[in-house]
This record gives C-alpha cells, sequence and structure tokens, in this order.
C-alpha cells in the first residue's frame, strides 16, 4: 500500500509544534464553519458549514484531523460551563439556549 502524506506536510513539513499549530487552527477551522448556518424552509434543522469544515480538516491533515476534532470537541465541553452548549448537550433541552431556540419556532 502507497502511504499518502497529509496535504499541511507536503507544503509545509515541519516540528511537534507545527503539529499542534495545525492541530488548533483545524480546530478554530471547525468552529467558525459551526456559526454558518443556512436555514432550510422545509426543515427545522439548518444546514451548518461545521461538515464541511470537518471534511476538510480530514483532507489536510490526515491523522491530525482527529486530534483536531477532539480539541472542538474539549473546548466546546469547557465552554458548556461557561453558559453556551456543549455539543450533546444542544441536542437535548439541557441548555436553556437550545431549549428557546426549540420553543421560538
Amino acid at each position: 500500500m502507497i502511504a499518502v502524506r497529509p496535504i499541511a506536510f507536503v507544503v509545509l513539513p515541519g516540528s511537534l509544534l507545527w503539529k499542534l499549530v495545525l492541530v488548533l487552527a483545524g480546530s478554530a477551522l471547525i468552529a467558525l464553519g459551526a456559526q454558518l448556518a443556512i436555514p432550510l424552509p422545509f426543515s427545522p434543522v439548518p444546514v451548518t458549514g461545521q461538515t464541511f469544515a470537518v471534511l476538510l480538516v480530514a483532507a489536510t491533515l490526515g491523522r491530525l484531523g482527529l486530534a483536531s476534532v477532539i480539541a472542538y470537541l474539549a473546548s466546546a465541553d469547557c465552554r458548556g460551563s461557561r453558559g453556551s452548549c456543549p455539543p450533546v448537550a444542544s441536542l437535548t433541552s439541557d441548555c436553556s439556549r437550545s431549549s428557546r431556540a426549540i420553543s421560538s419556532r
């Protein structure tokens, strides 16, 4: 089997610090993509840019893309204690913001 290097390492090879920067940048890209929402007229669930961002991070970082997703989930869980919804709580009525959004529809 031919091993293919991730795009990010072909363009800019680097050290452990560079890998950490790439992981954090991938996590930030996923977070920014989650903020982009396109409402659909036939569905209460909007299409977000998060799916595209996850696929883009996975394609460019390879196995480090998994580390980016884990970093995104960990940062979302930390933000959940300050009032915003972590990814899992946003699916339930535990978070006041998501329950207000559901009740406003």
